[in-house]
């Protein structure tokens, strides 16, 4: 189910995409933290998410954003995405009720 909503959003965000960049897609088995590490070895650049929480203030990084931004081997850009409809606040809360980190 999350796999199929993540292949939706990235064909939507890839739409608009200038036809000189290059986007690798490739689906990886095993912590996502260690993949991106892995992937950032041949990239020039790492794009990671943040949330900006209802009631938060600033960018909040998640662990897996943390991560990459200190031990990545290339430059790093984390994009702010709002949470802001209902479906995504709840998964956010019900992720945080259970231990979820993110990023």
């Amino acid at each position: 189910m999350y796999e199929h909503q993540a292949a939706e959003a990235l064909e939507a965000a890839l739409r608009d995409l200038p036809p000189e960049v290059e986007v690798r897609r490739r689906l990886v088995d095993g912590p996502a933290r260690r993949a991106l590490l892995d992937a950032a070895c041949e990239a020039d650049l790492l794009v990671v998410g943040a949330c900006r929480r209802p009631g938060h203030f600033g960018l909040q990084l998640g662990r897996l954003s943390h991560t990459v931004l200190h031990h990545s081997p290339c430059p790093v850009a984390v994009v702010p995405v709002a949470v802001t409809d209902d479906r995504a606040q709840t998964r956010f809360a019900e992720e945080r009720r259970h231990g979820y980190q993110g990023g």
